[in-house]
C-alpha cells in the first residue's frame, strides 16, 4: 500500500476501507446471487502500481490467482480472473500512472468494447 499522505487523492480513507469480515459478506452476497443479475458481475480493478488491486482481487476469489508483490509492479495489462461458480469476473489493470495512463485507459477502453460486444 502507498503512504498515508493526506494530499494524495488516491487514499482511500480508513473509515471507508474494508476488513476482512466486510470482505467476506461482499462474498457472500456474490456468491448467493442477491445482486439479482442474470449474468456474472463484472468488476474492474482500476488504481495506481501498490495499492493493493491483486490483493483484493485474490481476496474476494477466496484463493490466491492474482500474482502479488511488494516494491515494484506485478501485473502487467489487464487480466481476467474467475473462480470456480462464483458469478463474479475481476480485471485487475496494470497501474494507473501518469505517464502511461493514457495507454492504460485506451486498454481499459478496449476491454469494455469487447466485452460489451458479448
Amino acid at each position: 500500500m502507498r503512504s498515508e499522505n493526506q494530499d494524495d487523492p488516491w487514499v482511500v480513507p480508513p473509515e471507508l476501507r474494508l476488513n476482512n469480515k466486510e470482505l467476506n459478506e461482499v462474498d457472500n452476497l456474490v456468491n448467493n446471487e442477491a445482486l439479482g443479475f442474470d449474468a456474472p458481475v463484472n468488476i474492474l480493478l482500476a488504481g495506481n502500481s501498490g495499492d493493493g488491486k491483486s490483493t483484493l482481487a485474490n481476496a474476494m476469489l477466496g484463493v490466491d490467482l492474482a500474482a502479488t508483490g511488494t516494491g515494484f509492479p506485478v501485473t502487467k495489462g489487464i487480466q481476467c480472473y474467475e473462480y470456480r461458480d462464483k458469478p463474479l469476473t475481476l480485471f485487475d489493470t496494470e497501474g494507473f500512472e501518469v505517464l502511461d495512463s493514457k495507454r492504460t485507459v485506451g486498454a481499459v477502453r478496449e476491454l469494455i468494447e469487447r466485452e460489451v460486444r458479448r
